[in-house]
């Protein structure tokens, strides 16, 4: 993608850099005439906001660190409540949850069937959609935190 001298069977150290996240250490690897894969490891730093972050990309030779690439690039930090599932989503569907509880409470107190219907007095049923929807969703999110800080 650049132009550099970079050949085959030179050893040259790869690094990644970025003041918001924290890379893991720069590797050195001999390059081969067919595709060249090196992994890294990276952890946002504790005031790294979500969205792109500004990283740069440094290949330098392993023994004289004449620089033969460096390149700035983007790297997309997204905000998990747990697993793959984001946060701002877990708050879109769990505000929709109440949101759709709510509604249907509502009409099935205008219709005077709630007791009916769910089989316990109105208060009871709102407290108890209230405890699902409100406690059990950041009961697992800090549940998930407590599971991620141990790792």
């Amino acid at each position: 993608m650049y132009s550099s001298n970079l050949v085959s069977g030179k050893t040259v150290r790869v690094s990644l850099s970025s003041p918001a996240l924290q890379f893991s250490e720069a590797v050195v690897k001999t390059l081969n005439l067919k595709l060249n894969e090196i992994a890294f490891t990276v952890i946002p730093s504790e005031g790294c906001a979500p969205g792109k972050q500004a990283a740069l990309l440094s290949i330098k030779d392993a023994n004289t660190e004449e620089e033969y690439v460096s390149t700035s690039f983007n790297v997309t930090v997204d905000d998990y409540a747990f697993d793959h599932i984001s946060k701002p989503f877990l708050a879109f569907v769990s505000s929709a949850s109440a949101g759709i509880g709510s509604v249907t409470l509502f009409v099935l107190t205008y219709f005077q069937q709630i007791d009916t219907t769910l089989g316990v007095p109105a208060g009871t049923a709102a407290a108890a959609a209230a405890a699902f929807w409100g406690i059990r969703p950041r009961m697992l999110y800090n549940q998930n935190q407590a599971t991620n800080q141990t790792r």
